[in-house]
């Protein structure tokens, strides 16, 4: 019986975890292994990419979690040519302890991939709920240390605080040009109502990312590899926003990670423009710039009268379009659609309230169709005036 008890004791214990290989594709191999944080040891999940590694991300989960539950994104990384560090770890308030830990080490002696390789000089740190207030910590750490030469972002997935340091963390952060962009989701209690996004928003930064709007969840990180109890207690992932998370932080981690600039996640690209015209997301703030008149002219008309304008709004890093009536006297309604004909029948905006003060707001590049319609009495001197915003 005693031998059986030593058997069990050393088949349990962590530094006897033997690799383990998950999962293996053409573009690299999921290992679990035991990772060493200053003796501390824990399970982790290493993700390594089949060719060169193009920087690091470590990759934390939230409160209650576990690596797997993050598995389809930690791939998504991988096959972008990052390798992924996913420990198993308690989270409860951000595990301040192990964030030292983990700074120190990550800084100046890294834990050895299970194939070999050196772990990358380059990293990203990426944390989902209270994840992502313990890698904030991990970086408010490495800053006030003197070692975030190497650091090149944080990618924060629906971030939490929950009374924890976050906005102490995001104040060390704000002076350095460390880049920090996140994901959010709809105010639950499950992120406990959007507590980060005031600290995010306080950031002296052009652009800190995005909250998606529609029928998100605080576990769209997890997507696929969610399950029913944390689906219940915090919604069901809708496929377009898993999908739309996973792009987004993956595009943003590997520019942090090469120096590119993936246009289509940012103010004036594509995917954004489209999350935000389609109201399935909007910018956590409005990055600075300047705004651009392009049309201003001030007219009246009769009665079910007509008046259309075209504007062309060029393909330059451009956020938000928006076309106003002000003024004058009667009553006028706006009407306006991008790359088509505009009418009563067929809008993309359209504001047909009493009086003559009307706003339309769109995004991005193209050719705006405007149309001004009198209603029963006509209407004059109203000014009609668009401008968008440019970054």
């Amino acid at each position: 019986m005693k031998t059986l008890y030593l058997i069990a004791l050393f088949l349990l214990a962590p530094w006897a975890s033997a690799q383990v290989v998950v999962l293996q594709t053409p573009s690299g191999t999921v290992i679990n292994d035991s990772v060493s944080f200053n003796g501390e040891i824990y399970n982790g999940d290493w993700y390594l990419p089949s060719g060169p590694a193009i920087g690091a991300v470590y990759l934390q989960h939230g409160f209650t979690r576990g690596g797997g539950n993050y598995r389809d994104l930690g791939v998504a990384l991988m096959n972008q040519g990052m390798l992924v560090l996913s420990i198993n770890a308690p989270m409860s308030g951000g595990a301040g302890d192990l964030a030292v830990r983990v700074a120190d080490v990550l800084a100046s002696n890294p834990p050895s991939p299970p194939d070999g390789r050196p772990f990358p000089t380059s990293l990203v740190l990426s944390g989902h709920s209270a994840g992502g207030l313990h890698v904030s910590l991990i970086a408010e750490r490495m800053v006030q240390t003197g070692s975030a030469a190497n650091l090149h972002g944080l990618v924060l997935l629906d971030p939490v605080n929950a009374f924890g340091p976050f906005g102490r963390a995001m104040d060390v952060l704000a002076p350095t040009a460390i880049p920090v962009r996140a994901i959010t989701a709809n105010g639950s209690l499950c992120n406990t109502f959007n507590d980060t996004q005031g600290a995010l928003r306080n950031l002296p930064r052009q652009y800190v990312g995005i909250k998606l709007t529609d029928r998100s969840t605080h576990v769209d990180s997890e997507g696929n590899n969610s399950d029913l109890l944390a689906q219940i207690a915090c919604g069901f992932p809708a496929e377009r926003n898993i999908v739309a998370l996973r792009d987004f932080a993956v595009a943003w981690a590997k520019d942090m990670l090469d120096g590119g600039y993936s246009a289509d996640f940012y103010p004036g690209g594509a995917r954004l423009n489209a999350l935000l015209n389609a109201e399935q997301a909007r910018l956590l703030k409005d990055a600075s710039g300047a705004w651009s008149t392009i049309l201003q002219e001030s007219f009246g008309g009769s009665s079910y009268s007509e008046k259309r304008y075209t504007i062309t709004v060029p393909a330059l890093a451009v956020g938000q379009v928006e076309i106003t009536t002000r003024g004058g006297s009667g009553n006028a309604d706006l009407y306006v659609r991008r790359d088509d004909g505009v009418s009563v029948w067929k809008y993309d905006c359209r504001d047909t309230g009493s009086g003559n003060n009307e706003t339309c707001q769109l995004y991005g590049p193209g050719t705006y169709q405007i149309m001004v319609r009198g209603k029963l009495f006509g209407y004059s001197g109203v000014t009609l005036k668009a401008r968008y915003f440019e970054y």
